[in-house]
């Protein structure tokens, strides 16, 4: 296949951890806007066949809890900004359930937050 037929948003790894590759088919879908944050790779869209408008976020999440703030304040940044059907797809390096975590039964802020 052509690479040409592709698109793609980047944001580059911190040495050998993090960095986000979202890559789309322009047959498919237009981007119309992009942003890149310190964590995240977010399209706005527009479908070929119907013209449907949505959003795309690709996230890697810190390690450190008292960074995933800056992660959330962008997520409801990106999603007031354009108000669009929303996909999110990546790592947010935090888990929901204390059941989840091995060894580790304590409700930390990050989990609530999250």
């Amino acid at each position: 296949m052509e690479l040409y037929l592709f698109g793609l948003g980047l944001l580059a790894s911190d040495e050998a951890s993090g960095g986000v590759l979202v890559i789309w088919d322009r047959r498919v879908m237009v981007k119309l806007e992009e942003f890149i944050g310190e964590n995240i790779v977010a399209c706005s869209s527009r479908n070929v066949d119907d013209n449907y408008l949505w959003a795309f976020d690709g996230i890697y999440g810190p390690n450190i809890d008292s960074s995933r703030r800056m992660l959330w304040e962008e997520l409801a940044g990106i999603h007031r900004w354009w108000n669009l059907p929303w996909c999110i797809s990546g790592d947010f390096n935090v888990t929901r359930f204390p059941s989840e975590r091995s060894g580790d039964s304590r409700l930390r802020p990050a989990r609530t937050e999250f």
